[in-house]
């Protein structure tokens, strides 16, 4: 069967009219026709997208598959043999010391010196951006590991602890079954939940298991797939998000820190906040939309 990507870039020569046509063609995964609320229920229902607009680009970056591949679990200490500095990088790792500009010295004050830092933070570098996994596996769709599929059809990968939730956009609008059609080409990627340009919240895969969307997350690196919950706004971009969109994730982001004891005000991120491979702003109007709405309710 044909992919999406083999119709585009077999046929670049063709019009853009010409390659959506043949798209369309594509086998899709079918959903259940009925229509259910939001709740945040594991098992949640898939409410279908009733019209999907036409995606701009025919290739969208959902997730860059190799990109976005975590080396391994986060969780995993660093081992390197050197008893202080791997201290000092699991430390780093799960953000102790902060983030830059005041890491450096905060690490210093603790009496770890200039090698034994740049040393430990060299590790962590090496964790969380490398190519090839320091030890254990890559991501497991690409290790021969078997996912369990959710109910919508995204691939989850093993209990998740939520501390956090990470903003993302589709580069769409794609609608959301040529998201998970993508997602899923893409190597079993995949968000917890989707939201329309409408403002209308799909639950994709239960917010208590992982799912690879955050990918490498050197910006922070103690925040990945193993306690984010991911949500993803139906969006080329940060300027083409809508206030449905953006009031739809804050207040499912208020709902999922109240069910998992978590501070949405304080640990609700964009995926540009975390890593410099995204748009700095991606994700920038929904976590700013969910600190405000946080802020009233505590009032």
């Amino acid at each position: 069967m044909r992919t999406f990507e083999d119709i585009y870039y077999n046929n670049k020569i063709k019009s853009f009219n010409d390659i959506l046509r043949e798209a369309t063609e594509i086998e899709s995964p079918e959903l259940p026709s009925s229509r259910a609320p939001v709740e945040l229920a594991p098992q949640q229902k898939i409410v279908p997208q009733t019209q999907q607009p036409t995606p701009e680009d025919p290739t969208p970056d959902l997730g860059e598959v190799e990109n976005d591949i975590p080396d391994e679990d986060p969780n995993t200490p660093i081992t390197s043999g050197n008893e202080r500095v791997d201290q000092l990088a699991n430390s780093i790792l799960a953000g102790k010391f902060g983030n830059e500009p005041q890491r450096t010295p905060a690490i210093l004050a603790a009496g770890f010196t200039e090698p034994e830092r740049a040393q430990a933070q060299g590790l962590v570098n090496q964790k969380v951006s490398s190519g090839k996994p320091m030890s254990g596996s890559r991501h497991p769709a690409y290790s021969g590991g078997q996912g369990t599929p959710s109910p919508a059809g995204i691939m989850t990968w093993g209990p998740l602890q939520p501390k956090g939730i990470c903003m993302h956009h589709t580069a769409g609008p794609l609608g959301l079954q040529k998201t998970i059609q993508v997602l899923n080409q893409r190597g079993g990627l995949g968000y917890h939940y989707f939201i329309d340009q409408q403002g209308q919240v799909t639950n994709l895969a239960p917010p208590n298991q992982v799912v690879y969307h955050a990918g490498r997350t050197e910006k922070m690196p103690q925040w990945h797939n193993w306690n984010l919950i991911g949500i993803s706004l139906d969006a080329a971009n940060d300027n083409m998000t809508t206030p449905q969109q953006e009031n739809a994730a804050a207040d499912l982001a208020i709902k999922l820190g109240q069910q998992f004891g978590f501070d949405p005000s304080q640990t609700t991120f964009g995926h540009g906040e975390l890593t410099a491979r995204k748009q700095p702003t991606e994700g920038k109007s929904a976590t700013d939309k969910t600190e405000v709405l946080a802020q009233q309710i505590a009032a």
